[in-house]
């Protein structure tokens, strides 16, 4: 008797279908499902083709421990933790560059000859510039 297809999300359809189970050899791929990631040899995971009945479209899922999954959340966490402290430092660094271009003008006007703010400025490669984030 047949299985009968896992109900699982199409990335095509962008809903949930019932999906079939493809061979590799149906694939045209070398047979085996069990992988780990080069370098990584905890991170096991298993291979499975689908076909979409819905669409026809065919992808890929991929069964992994629970515990990947959580560490994924904490690193995402971690990440845009990162992220934003990034942020928060180059509003700083941006503040602190126009506060010497404010007191660079301020010194430039009062000694027009070789400003050593301007020395430091040019030397950083920070004259005319702003930090900003990617």
């Amino acid at each position: 008797m047949a299985r009968s297809p896992a109900i699982l999300w199409c990335p095509r359809c962008e809903e949930y279908h019932p999906c079939r189970s493809i061979s590799t050899s149906e694939m045209g791929l070398e047979t085996g499902t069990n992988f780990s990631m080069p370098g990584h040899d905890d991170l096991r995971h298993f291979r499975r083709f689908r076909r979409c009945e819905a669409c026809d479209d065919e992808f890929e899922t991929y069964e992994i421990e629970e515990k990947f999954l959580h560490e994924l959340v904490r690193l995402r966490a971690v990440v845009e933790e990162f992220e934003l402290a990034r942020e928060e430092q180059t509003r700083h660094v941006n503040k602190a560059l126009k506060e010497l271009r404010a007191v660079k003008k301020h010194l430039t006007k009062s000694s027009p000859a070789s400003d050593p703010l301007d020395v430091f400025l040019v030397g950083e490669g920070l004259e005319g510039s702003s930090v900003t984030v990617a």
